[in-house]
This record gives structure tokens, C-alpha cells and sequence, in this order.
């Protein structure tokens, strides 16, 4: 944590993360009871389904234009407005408000590892232990992606970099359309790359 920042400053910056933290929340919250609102089940051959209803224009709406939609009227773009609706929905308000010490980007980060409410207040839980290791502070959101990834086993990130890197390397070096010359440097990536055993 930084000593540099004066205390003066120190409560504003919390006070204007506080702000933003909660502004983003409300996002998120009024995108889920706008998806309520404007969600439909539908059967066809048996099967449910769900689409949003632009029902004033009668018609079906996409995801995209939904999250455009609301964005448009908080100055926010549509990937924003999705991020904050994921989050809103994946953490319950009565357990942000119960760790409210934690910021939304720490719930961001610990969405992977949980799948039920119970296992998500025991990561908060976990996450304020981990403070003790800090001086008492609350753990970083860096710190606490670390964390996680080593408690779960996770490989390092430059590993799943590389992997990434191989499939786009094999899809160029495979596509109809990629000119020989590229192909073949394509390929030649795909048969140079290093092994995991290695």
C-alpha cells in the first residue's frame, strides 16, 4: 500500500471509490430489474426459452442492444453495463452489504470460485483474513487475484497466454483464406512452440 498519499487525500480517494463502487451497484441493480421486465419464456418444440421483448416496437431484442440501452442513458457503453449487471447478479445485496468493506472489483474477481452464496461469504471471509497478512488492511484486488489463482492451483497467466496464442496460430496456419507465406510462418509457431512438460 503507498505511504506517499497524505491522510487528507487518503479519505477522498475511499470516498470517490465508495462513489463510483456505488453508482456501478446501481447499474448493475436496475439492468437486472430491467432484464425482469423485459424477459419472455417462450416454448418452441418443446423447449424454453427466454428473449428480451422490446415491447413497445413489438419485436425481439438482442443482448447488445439491451446493454446499449441502458447505457445510453447513464453515459455508460453497453460492455459496461454488461460487466455491471454480471456482477450485480452474481453477488446478492445482503452479502454486499455485510462485507461492504470489500470493493466491487474484489467481488469481480472472486465470481470464478464460488458457486453458491455460502461459498461466496466464505471467500469474503478468507479474503478478510488475508488483510492480517497486510498490516490489517483490506487486501488489494492484485494481491487477491494472486491469491486465489495459487489456492486453486491455477498454472501462471503466460501459460494460458501461450495456449491462447497456439489455437490462433493453428486457426491461421488451417484457414482457406491465410496466404501461403503466412501459413507457413503460422506454422512454424505451432511446431517451435515449447512443450508444457518442458
Amino acid at each position: 500500500m503507498s505511504n506517499f498519499v497524505p491522510p487528507d487525500y487518503q479519505h477522498r480517494l475511499q470516498s470517490a471509490g465508495q462513489q463510483s463502487d456505488d453508482s456501478s451497484w446501481e447499474i448493475g441493480d436496475i439492468a437486472l430489474e430491467l432484464e425482469k421486465r423485459q424477459m419472455q419464456v417462450l416454448f418452441e418444440d418443446g423447449e424454453k426459452k427466454e428473449v428480451l421483448v422490446y415491447y413497445e416496437k413489438e419485436r425481439e431484442m438482442t443482448r447488445d442492444e439491451f446493454w446499449r440501452g441502458i447505457g445510453t442513458w447513464c453515459g455508460k457503453s453497453g460492455g459496461t453495463v454488461r460487466d455491471c449487471h454480471r456482477i450485480s447478479k452474481s453477488v446478492p445485496k445482503y452479502i454486499r452489504y455485510r462485507y461492504d468493506m470489500l470493493s466491487r472489483s474484489h467481488f469481480r474477481v472472486m465470481i470464478p470460485y464460488f458457486e453458491t452464496d455460502d461459498e461466496l461469504k466464505q471467500l469474503c471471509e478468507q479474503a478478510l483474513e488475508w488483510g492480517d497478512d497486510y498490516g490489517g488492511r483490506i487486501i488489494s484486488v492484485e494481491a487477491l487475484t494472486r491469491k486465489l489463482k495459487q489456492d486453486n492451483g491455477e498454472p501462471p497467466a503466460w501459460i494460458a497466454w501461450l495456449k491462447r496464442l497456439l489455437r490462433n496460430a493453428e486457426k491461421i496456419r488451417d484457414h482457406e483464406e491465410t496466404p501461403p507465406d503466412v501459413a507457413g510462418w503460422a506454422g512454424d509457431v505451432v511446431r517451435d512452440a515449447p512443450q508444457e512438460d518442458e
